[in-house]
């Protein structure tokens, strides 16, 4: 299911995921965990299966405000609910939204799946959440409060080295405040398509620089 994290502080919202897209423990591609939603100052990080992902983001595409974002993604999910019971590789993801409302940053997580305290396909707001957990998630959230790169590829490459589900091919590490949404590619794994992802080897790829892309398209 890879890896879906999240912190917020009083000015900003971030949100830190990988990008496998893997089939049976092998990378079959490069995929974004990510949908950037520049018009509502809002990104959607999806956890699960690539194929239903697929849809959530088209989901998210059709929103035209942040509250149509939250109950339109939330109740379309729900309609599956029966579905997570027979067919959970397909249908058991985690979804948040990250965003700032103009007032102040917010994160809401959804489930398809009860976690403890947390009810299936029920909002929780959330100031820090971090899947699949790994030991002294504290001191990394202080950690990536401190030095938001470095810890963000700290906490990345500790949820890979678990080795409970392949995690790979990038960090992408993206921030939401109220100028709109940056998002960064702190590092690229050695990992290639068609091979199992070694947990192991946190080593970065030869050609990779990191590069950010701002809300209005442009690289910096």
């Amino acid at each position: 299911m890879s890896v879906l994290n999240i912190l917020v502080d009083a000015d900003s919202a971030t949100l830190i995921t990988d990008g496998a897209g893997f089939r049976a423990g092998r990378l079959v591609s490069l995929s974004r965990k990510q949908v950037a939603l520049p018009h509502l100052s809002a990104v959607v990080g999806i956890r699960g299966n690539a194929g239903f992902a697929g849809q959530i983001k088209h989901w998210a595409d059709t929103c035209a405000t942040l509250d149509e974002l939250i109950n339109g993604v939330g109740g379309r999910l729900r309609k599956y609910k029966p579905w997570v019971r027979y067919l959970p590789a397909i249908f058991k993801v985690d979804i948040a939204i990250v965003a700032h409302n103009g007032r102040a940053p917010i994160a809401k997580v959804m489930s398809s799946f009860d976690r403890p305290g947390m009810p299936a396909f029920e909002w929780m707001n959330v100031t820090s959440w971090a899947a699949p957990a790994v030991a002294n998630i504290d001191g990394r959230f202080d950690l990536v409060a401190r030095d938001p790169h470095r810890g963000a590829v700290n906490l990345v490459d500790a949820q890979r080295a678990l080795n409970d589900t392949p995690v790979g091919g990038y960090v992408q590490f993206t921030e939401i405040d109220q100028e709109g949404i940056t998002t960064r590619c702190l590092k690229v794994y050695r990992d290639k398509i068609g091979k199992a992802i070694d947990s192991k080897d946190m080593r970065e790829a030869a050609y990779f620089r990191a590069r950010a892309v701002t809300s209005d398209g442009g690289w910096r």
